[in-house]
């Protein structure tokens, strides 16, 4: 089960254009241009080439979302809802084929980007025993 905001959020994902898009849009241009209009196209190749590196940061981009996400299995995560935070240990990941990365945190799924705060166990366990860890005072570093 999704929740309300990561459907909105999935959703708001879906309206950018794909390459067959723009391949539809050139095609056109090209059948619809005036025998009085010449068009130059190397204008056509580099908007292909940036549509082509925008593609590839996207897909960079989804990559490390999936390899954050995956990250987070084991870690206790506050997640904003419409109703409220909820916070819970992430216990799986799901990947659906729009590229979203879902959290499995109790019986819901929430979307990666809902996240507001991220708990390391480790750091949970030395909170309860009362122990802090030492952080070299700013004099120490700067003197390294």
């Amino acid at each position: 089960m999704r929740s309300d905001a990561a459907d909105r959020t999935s959703a708001s994902n879906q309206t950018g254009l794909e390459m067959g898009d723009f391949l539809k849009l050139m095609v056109a241009q090209f059948q619809n241009q005036s025998l009085d209009s010449q068009v130059d196209s190397t204008q056509y190749i580099t908007q292909l080439a940036q549509f082509s590196a925008i593609q590839a940061m996207n897909a960079m981009t989804q990559s490390m979302g999936k390899q954050y996400a995956a990250s987070l299995v084991g870690k206790t995560v506050a997640v904003e809802t419409p109703g409220g935070d909820v916070t819970g240990r992430v216990e799986g990941v799901n990947y659906y084929s729009d590229g979203s990365s879902w959290l499995v945190v109790g019986d819901a799924e929430y979307a990666l980007s809902d996240v507001i705060q991220v708990i390391d166990p480790a750091q949970q366990e030395t909170a309860a025993a009362g122990e802090t860890e030492e952080q070299p005072s700013a004099e120490t570093s700067e003197k390294a």
